[in-house]
């Protein structure tokens, strides 16, 4: 064997050596995610889970350290926070964790202003997932992952009540005729059902009528219901102030207050909701010829 060949042929047993001595390439876990999962809605908050999947795709082994993450809505943050799932990825492994969120509508409207009328909203998350090749197959060090994802939870807004008049049928000094016209206003896309409601008409601090309708009522999908409530009062039972607003063509104000069981048809929907109402108009009534 001459010199040249000798050099050649260690040459390639060095580089063979060196080929089969260099470890892996570790490469970070593949991070998906799947729609969220409503457990909890009501006119005030919605709980749900984003659930996350960690699959390794490659033949080092890798441990998930942390995953944090941002919450945004209109580009601003709604929540934000962070887990420590300690996952152990073997070669075509995979798992799962989750991450649970509870939004209170009334913060959210505070933070990003109103959503009229919605039945979901969108958001942005942004995670920033560390992750490490298990110490015993590789000398490198920890890598950080930025990953977005997009999501969507639904929305409920609270029936509103509007006061359309207040009527005065009959007047004379032995009793008072009277018909309240209200609205029902439905903002969703669900249908909302009353069971029942206790109402109450003050004015100017005086009780005109409180009484409970024993009646159920299902407002449509963003549509409203008129409710027709007749009652009678005997100003006799009262003083002179009422006799003047019943008979004086002067101008008052009423208010109407009240509570209702309301329940929707949605899995996640907890109820019936107990609706609390206030709503407050002017009248001026023209004097009867009785």
């Amino acid at each position: 064997m001459t010199l040249r060949t000798l050099l050649i042929f260690s040459s390639i047993v060095f580089l063979g050596g060196c080929v089969t001595l260099q470890a892996p390439v570790y490469i970070s876990p593949e991070i998906s995610t799947s729609t969220p999962t409503v457990d909890l809605l009501s006119f005030e908050e919605v709980h749900f889970k984003q659930e996350f999947a960690a699959k390794n795709t490659h033949s080092v082994p890798a441990k998930i350290e942390s995953f944090s993450y941002q919450v945004l809505v209109r580009d601003t943050e709604i929540a934000s926070g962070s887990k420590t799932p300690q996952m152990e990825l073997q070669e075509d492994a995979e798992d799962r964790f989750s991450i649970p969120f509870q939004i209170n509508f009334a913060e959210l409207e505070s933070t990003i202003g109103v959503f009229p009328e919605r039945e979901t909203l969108p958001y942005e998350m942004r995670a920033f997932v560390v992750s490490s090749p298990l110490s015993d197959h590789s000398d490198e060090g920890s890598i950080t992952d930025t990953l977005t994802f997009n999501g969507e939870f639904p929305l409920l807004q609270s029936p509103r009540i509007a006061l359309d008049t207040l009527m005065l049928h009959s007047f004379n000094l032995a009793i008072a005729e009277l018909e309240l016209r209200v609205r029902v206003v439905n903002p969703n896309s669900i249908p909302v059902t009353l069971n029942s409601a206790d109402i109450t008409i003050e004015v100017e601090g005086t009780t005109w009528h409180r009484n409970q309708i024993n009646q159920q009522v299902t407002v449509p999908p963003r549509a409203d219901v008129v409710l027709d409530i007749p009652f009678s009062m005997r100003p006799r039972d009262f003083g002179t102030e009422v006799y003047r607003n019943l008979n004086m063509e002067q101008e008052f104000t009423y208010s109407v207050m009240g509570s209702a069981p309301v329940m929707m048809n949605h899995p996640a929907f907890t109820g019936p909701y107990n609706w609390n109402f206030e709503r407050s108009g002017n009248q001026k009534f023209d004097r009867l010829q009785n």
